[in-house]
């Protein structure tokens, strides 16, 4: 069983409830003028105070993968509303002898696969952690991307309703 926290805190405002947190993810997040609250860049942070801002964030997503189920994770194909930075924090590595060799090598032919040459070769640095391999579309390719899904779920003979977004129905 694979396991995610997603959106957390659903309503509150983690400057508020995690306030070290927020202030150190803050003070690490890449390309600041765009992505604090409070950055230069920021248009949603120069918008009057009579319009309905959207929730900045951040919101904490906990996501993984299991060395059991390599070609399995928790994060399914999605469309964000709005723009949005992920941040890998953390990636665990197991410390018995000789685990996680058989995982590294299955990472990095999940890489060879589905990567170029650049991260092909920086993943077999020694000192490289592969954590994640995302796969990161342009958002024109959305409609494309709905009707390979359709014809996969008309293949399967899977149920969906009419008004069914393969996309947003994750």
């Amino acid at each position: 069983m694979l396991l995610k926290l997603k959106d957390w805190p659903p309503k509150d405002d983690f400057s508020e409830k995690l306030p070290t947190r927020f202030e150190d993810l803050m003070n690490n997040v890449p390309l600041p003028e765009y992505t604090r609250r409070d950055g230069s860049r920021n248009l949603v942070s120069r918008l009057p105070d009579f319009f309905v801002k959207p929730d900045l964030g951040p919101k904490m997503y906990n996501a993984y993968g299991s060395a059991a189920c390599p070609k399995e994770g928790t994060t399914n194909l999605h469309l964000d509303m709005s723009d949005a930075v992920n941040v890998m924090v953390y990636v665990g590595v197991p410390r018995d002898q000789g685990a996680g060799e058989k995982e590294r090598d299955d990472a990095i032919r999940a890489v060879d696969e589905a990567c170029d040459e650049s991260q092909r070769v920086r993943v077999r640095q020694e000192t490289t952690r592969i954590g994640a391999l995302w796969h990161i579309y342009a958002a024109e390719d959305a409609d494309k991307i709905r009707d390979c899904l359709r014809e996969i779920i008309k293949e399967r003979k899977m149920k969906h309703s009419q008004h069914h977004d393969p996309i947003h129905d994750q």
